[in-house]
């Protein structure tokens, strides 16, 4: 996923409109109102995965999914 948003993405642009359909949170009002400055805090509420990159079976695809 190699976009160009050079002057177009701002902390408060929200994640579906980068993504579309590609992102899906836990309920649908999450999923139309995370903004990117949300997932850089951690401010989602969502449980962290570190572990799912140290000494992991997973391809990054996998992972992403």
């Amino acid at each position: 996923l190699f976009l160009n948003f050079r002057g177009k993405l701002t902390w408060d642009t929200k994640v579906i409109d980068i993504l579309g359909d590609r992102i899906q949170f836990p309920d649908e009002h999450m999923t139309e109102h995370v903004t990117i400055r949300d997932l850089l805090l951690h401010r989602t509420g969502l449980p962290r995965y570190d572990d799912l990159w140290i000494a992991n079976q997973f391809s990054n695809e996998d992972i992403f999914k």
